[in-house]
């Protein structure tokens, strides 16, 4: 329970921290190209540390590249229960084509 009031926490914060941004910085017009270059910059930055092997850089990355997405998520109003729902599809397709594999497994061997 304390693991999900902290999320929360953080995902409150970062929603805080971009609107501080987005009342200082730019007109509302402007912000979600800028989130999305940044979101294409950090995407390839992560390429290049992963590519290099380096976990640290790789870490760091990622983490900036998190921290954008929630930006843009934040922009869009997609929840992280948006997200969750779409993994839990994306999960659940992957157990129907394990069955069918297996079932075609047993097809063809038996």
């Amino acid at each position: 329970m304390r693991l999900l009031a902290l999320k929360k926490r953080i995902w409150q914060t970062v929603y805080r921290i971009h609107q501080i941004k987005l009342n200082l910085n730019e007109s509302k017009d402007k912000i979600p190209g800028k989130i999305l270059k940044k979101i294409g910059e950090e995407c390839t930055e992560v390429i290049i540390a992963g590519k290099a092997n380096d976990k640290a850089e790789t870490i760091y990355e990622i983490s900036d590249l998190m921290y954008h997405v929630l930006v843009l998520m934040i922009e869009m109003g997609i929840s992280v229960d948006d997200i969750k729902k779409r993994l839990n599809k994306i999960c659940e397709l992957e157990k129907i084509l394990v069955e069918v594999e297996e079932i075609a497994l047993k097809a063809i061997f038996n």
